[in-house]
Formats: structure tokens, C-alpha cells, sequence
């Protein structure tokens, strides 16, 4: 994996100290007569993989091509999204605080501090040549884990429209410049969307490029890491057709999920 056991605890730690803290101790301001932009949902640009939660309903006969698919997406695509996941607890979090406008930026503050824990979250958001940057900021002391002061966890930059942009963010153990997940993606035609995902360890190794895209109904994953070989999956939701290129080896499924000759 490319986040540590004890990364992944401190985050579900400090994400439960915040669920608390939502709404306590925030930052409150005088009424603003300029409205802060919309917070982007970034689980919009993580990858749509529903079609490979489906079970097979119909009698099949050999399902390799599919099942192989199938086991590579939620088996590896899936779990590397849960701990950004995570991360977007400190992200949206501060949405049941006021906004302060200051010096040309946004600010959401709250904090929280109970049983020895004390954690303080930032979120920011300044305006510049059409395109917004977002970022969050943690402050913690207790026992869960190492102290941070004003510490940087994650970037995003967007456009006005926020269908293009980029999302970094950054290792928990040890406050760091090196990303641990740098996505870019763009989505500025709702028929045609892209996307790129490349995952580092808490080093700034890189482990997994993921490149995304779907165009209408045609969907494309491929799979690239540091210890194995590419692999690429392509499906079609309207026909439930696709194929998985592994190894040197092709595999295809026809509309029933059944094994097919490729074409």
C-alpha cells in the first residue's frame, strides 16, 4: 500500500475529531455582501466504475474477461481512492462554519480540542486570472500522531466553471513537499472527460499512474506501477461490452458479460 497503517489511523482519528468539531468553536464574521465561490466536489473526478459492481444475472458460461476486469477495478482502482477519501472530511468539513473575506481570500477556520486532542482546520480560497486555488491547512497536538502547525494537507486548483483543474495532496507522517496524489483532470465536455491520477508513496515514490476517460458510453481505465506490467480495461455501459489487455494477453466479454473472440 502507499499510505502506512499509521497514517490511516491518525487520518480516521483526526476525521472523527472534526465530524465533532463541525459547526464548534468556528470563526464568525460580520455579514459579507460578496458570496464565496462553490466548494468543487472532487469525488466528481474520481473515476466511475459502478459498471463493475454489477453481478452476473444471466446463465453465462466462461466469464474470465470480465471477472479479470472486474477484480482489477475494485480490487485495485477502488482502495486506492479511500484514503483521499478521507482527506475530504478535512476538505468539506468546514462547510457548517462562516466564511471570512480577507486581503482577497476566503477563509473557513474551525477548531476543536477535547481529551488531550486539539485539531484546527483552515480551508482558503483565492481568486486569480479566471481560475480558483483552494487549499487546506491542519494545526494538531494530542497523541494520535506527530504535531502540525498550519500545515499544508491538500491544494486544488480549478477554473471559474471548476470542470478543469488539478488536486494535490500531501503525506500526513511528516510535513512534506512531495505529493502522495496528483490528479488532473478535465471534464469540460460532459461527453468527453479525462482524467490522471498518479499515486506516490509517503517518499514521493511513485506507485500507480492511472489514466481515465470516458467518451458517451465508452470507458477506458489503464493501470500502470512500479512492479508489474500495464494494464488496460475498456467497457461500453450501453452494451455492456469491453475487454481487458493484461500481460501481453487480450481478453474480451460480449453484451451477456460472457468471454467473446476479440474482434
Amino acid at each position: 500500500m502507499y499510505f502506512s497503517v499509521k497514517t490511516r489511523q491518525l487520518l480516521a482519528g483526526l476525521c472523527l475529531l472534526t465530524l465533532v468539531a463541525c459547526g464548534d468553536n468556528s470563526t464568525n464574521s460580520e455579514p459579507e455582501t460578496r458570496t464565496p465561490p462553490e466548494v468543487p466536489n472532487l469525488q466528481t473526478y474520481q473515476p466511475d466504475t459502478d459498471f463493475f459492481q454489477q453481478t452476473v444475472q444471466k446463465v453465462v458460461q466462461t466469464t474470465n474477461g470480465y471477472q479479470l476486469a472486474q477484480t482489477v477495478v475494485t480490487g485495485t482502482v477502488d482502495p486506492l481512492f479511500m484514503l483521499p477519501n478521507l482527506y475530504l472530511q478535512f476538505y468539506t468539513g468546514a462547510g457548517g462554519t462562516d466564511a471570512e473575506f480577507s486581503n482577497g481570500m476566503w477563509e473557513w477556520t474551525y477548531s476543536y480540542s477535547y481529551g488531550g486532542e486539539s485539531v484546527e482546520i483552515r480551508r482558503t480560497v483565492a481568486e486569480s486570472a479566471n481560475q480558483y486555488t483552494w487549499a487546506v491547512y491542519i494545526s494538531y497536538s494530542g497523541t494520535q500522531g506527530p504535531s502540525f502547525d498550519n500545515y499544508k494537507l491538500m491544494e486544488v486548483t480549478t477554473s471559474a466553471e471548476g470542470d478543469v483543474g488539478t488536486w494535490n495532496l500531501y503525506p500526513f507522517e511528516t510535513e512534506s513537499d512531495e505529493t502522495i496524489l496528483s490528479m488532473d483532470w478535465d471534464y469540460s465536455d460532459e461527453n468527453n472527460q479525462e482524467a490522471n491520477y498518479l499515486f506516490s508513496d509517503e517518499e514521493g515514490v511513485e506507485q500507480f499512474d492511472i489514466a481515465y476517460s470516458n467518451q458517451d458510453a465508452d470507458f477506458s481505465i489503464l493501470i500502470e506501477s512500479s512492479d508489474s506490467d500495464p494494464i488496460l480495461v475498456n467497457w461500453n455501459e450501453d452494451t455492456n461490452e469491453g475487454l481487458i489487455e493484461s500481460e501481453g494477453e487480450t481478453l474480451c466479454w460480449d453484451s451477456t458479460l460472457n468471454d467473446v473472440a476479440c474482434s
